[in-house]
């Protein structure tokens, strides 16, 4: 299969356009109850499931949600059997605040592909964290946002396990209006990862930023593809991109494109990709502090991946995070 394909295409030696990529689609099998809390939903089976990343599946759970009240946090988490196979279609309306809403998919041996159309209203403020727990699995994630005037909304998205992982986010920001993506992710073994991130300013006076920090190690493999889109119509707009990569073998693979497009006149926008291995002084200054060296080097890589956690503001779910930085 060919997915995840970018919006603008760069030179073919790159090989960074597309992956190319053997997954074994099955057809979604029983599935387990979603567990909330603080949310409602609605669910049907619908067919015919498709996303900015390119896989067509038939039979897919469809999930309404429309956030009409403010909500401090709320919470759906899916625990998987082993060997399930999930596809699933979540249609987010945020008519109001919320402090944060949590979505949680754990479990091993497992097959995902997960969609999510997010609208935010004017003048309305969203954080919403994604985590994936999913070990030894494949886990597609296809995000949508738009970004309505005035309105602000901060992505957190914490990919921790997965032997396959293809990740896309999409976000349109309108005027006066902020999309903050916030990206946390971890290879280890033989992990392979295709992160495909744009974020387009349409508004005037929009503001878009990706934050991303990672870890690799061992033969783990990761392709980030990047892009801050500034179209006619976003004078006075900024954009910012950064990415930092830690590589803990030399065995590890990290590749990475950050793209800047413009297509309007009085914007700022900047990208950097800062990609090595991890300060061997300040290692030996834990150790001598009476660390031991996973326990230095896992200290460091948290405090660079502070930048994101800090942006979740339930105490149970950083707990959680924190306690799966598996390096």
């Amino acid at each position: 299969m060919i997915l995840n394909e970018l919006a603008s295409k760069t030179t073919n030696s790159f090989k960074m356009n597309n992956i190319k990529v053997d997954l074994n689609i099955k057809e979604m099998n029983n599935y387990n109850e979603y567990e909330l809390t603080n949310i409602d939903i609605n669910k049907s089976i619908n067919n015919n499931l498709t996303s900015k990343i390119g896989l067509n599946v038939d039979k897919y759970i469809d999930i309404n949600i429309d956030i009409n009240d403010r909500k401090d946090i709320s919470k759906i988490i899916y625990d998987f059997n082993d060997t399930d196979t999930l596809y699933d279609k979540f249609n987010i309306n945020i008519n109001n605040d919320i402090n944060e809403l949590i979505i949680i998919y754990k479990g091993s041996n497992a097959l995902h592909y997960g969609v999510f159309n997010i609208n935010i209203k004017d003048n309305i403020n969203a954080n919403i964290t994604f985590i994936n727990l999913l070990k030894d699995s494949t886990n597609l994630i296809a995000i949508e946002s738009y970004v309505n005037d005035n309105a602000k909304l901060n992505i957190n998205y914490f990919d921790l396990y997965g032997n396959t992982r293809i990740n896309n986010y999409y976000s349109e920001v309108g005027n006066n209006s902020i999309s903050n993506f916030n990206n946390i992710y971890i290879g280890i073994n033989n992990d392979l990862m295709d992160n495909n991130y744009y974020i387009k300013n349409i508004g005037l006076s929009s503001e878009s930023n990706m934050n991303i920090e990672g870890v690799l190690n061992d033969k783990s493999e990761k392709h980030l593809k990047g892009t801050i889109d500034f179209v006619s119509g976003a004078k006075k707009s900024i954009g910012h991109e950064k990415e930092n990569c830690i590589l803990l073998s030399d065995n590890a693979i990290s590749k990475s494109l950050p793209i800047l497009l413009c297509g309007e006149e009085d914007v700022i926008g900047t990208h950097g990709v800062s990609t090595g291995k991890i300060d061997e002084n300040k290692v030996f200054y834990l150790m001598s502090r009476g660390f031991s060296k996973t326990d230095a080097i896992k200290l460091l890589i948290e405090t660079n991946f502070n930048k994101v956690i800090n942006n979740v503001t339930d105490e149970e779910t950083i707990k959680l995070i924190r306690d799966n930085i598996n390096i």
